[in-house]
């Protein structure tokens, strides 16, 4: 059939090499889907089939359908999805990806959050656990462990290149060889790794463009935990890291002056700290958002700025409203289109193609 993703034949044989030069082996082909789900593999690790050259692990064609099913340059309207269907999918944006982490903190997800950059580049796979942020991995060479602790000061190309030998030797990942050859403590690596997967998290909230999908995963709840970070800092942290003073100030001035609600549901009371409390109390009090900036930013000791950024937050999170019913409305429309499984409301295939799902369409009219 044209199109079709190709079928593996049962001798082809792959075999992973990492960039110290590590083979990983010969590896099942459902064993390497199954690391592309989980987020451990991208299109650029090297692979080589059957004893030919190393290439992209993306270029091969019985891979490359399931790498865009999982993080597409652009979303296609022609009936193919992933099975199970993303919970949530979108277009990368600060703001979308902001609620999306406070959303998912509220529904208590597991899964695996992939994005896209549009150019294909960027590849990141961040990991929930019940709705928190536990793990984040990249293809990006600059957030590798190598490179994170070469940026640090912690060591130097020469141990980085001796760790690296003894992954080639005995397959030794490269933090557990630094700490044997002395270069690193084991307290070190461990503060090592999680600002690693800080940096990933943090810079998905700077792509600018691509896409990103959830996918509920059960299995994401043994993934190590390498993210302290709770969802409601992440939020503030990732607009603050992604967004200027001056971008924020148009977001909040897209709102109007508005006299902000504050809601806050028993689930999330625990997850605010005093400031955020205090900042709760302020917003509450009936007045429009702009005399209540410089207060807000008084009892936390923030700027200006910072006190937009902490409410702007506060509102990602979901425990601040805008107060106009249209907006509200409007938002509440939003949510429940994210949610919709069109596919099932359509009584389609997932598979189906554009001309089956056009059909249901109008009969549904």
């Amino acid at each position: 059939m044209s199109g079709a993703t190709p079928v593996p034949r049962l001798d082809d044989r792959y075999e992973l090499v990492d960039r110290t030069g590590y083979s990983m082996g010969v590896i099942p082909f459902a064993t390497l889907q199954n690391m592309i789900r989980q987020g451990r593999l991208f299109r650029t690790d090297s692979v080589s089939k059957n004893g030919a050259a190393q290439q992209r692990l993306g270029d091969l064609p019985e891979f490359s359908a399931l790498f865009d099913e999982l993080m597409p340059a652009a979303f296609r309207v022609d009936g193919t999805a992933l099975r199970p269907a993303p919970e949530l999918s979108g277009e990368v944006d600060t703001l979308a990806l902001a609620g999306l982490f406070g959303r998912l903190y509220r529904k208590r997800s597991t899964g695996r959050l992939f994005v896209c950059s549009a150019d294909r580049q960027q590849e990141k796979v961040v990991i929930f656990r019940q709705g928190v942020p536990v793990n984040a991995m990249s293809n990006i060479e600059e957030e590798w462990l190598g490179e994170v602790l070469i940026g640090q000061g912690l060591i130097d190309a020469a141990a980085f290149e001796q760790a690296a030998e003894l992954r080639r030797q005995n397959g030794s990942r490269i933090g557990s060889a630094l700490v044997y050859l002395e270069k690193l403590s084991p307290r070190e690596l461990q503060r090592a790794l999680s600002v690693q997967a800080m940096e990933r998290l943090l810079n998905v909230f700077r792509l600018d463009q691509g896409t990103f999908q959830f996918i509920p995963d059960d299995t994401a709840q043994s993934e190590d935990i390498l993210l302290m970070a709770a969802p409601r800092d992440i939020i503030e942290t990732g607009l603050a890291t992604a967004l200027s003073p001056q971008q924020i100030t148009s977001v909040l001035n897209d709102y109007g002056d508005p006299i902000l609600q504050v809601e806050v549901p028993d689930e999330l009371a625990g997850e605010l700290s005093e400031a955020d409390r205090a900042a709760l109390e302020v917003l509450n009090t009936g007045r429009p958002l702009s005399a209540c900036l410089g207060e807000i930013a008084r009892l936390s000791r923030l700027t200006t700025a910072e006190a937009r950024t902490r409410v702007l937050a506060l509102m990602k999170f979901g425990v601040v409203r805008a107060g106009d019913e249209a907006l509200q409305e409007l938002e509440g429309v939003l949510d429940r289109l994210q949610a919709a499984d069109f596919f099932s409301v359509l009584e389609v295939r997932r598979a189906a193609g554009e001309a089956e799902i056009q059909r249901a369409y109008e009969q549904k009219l």
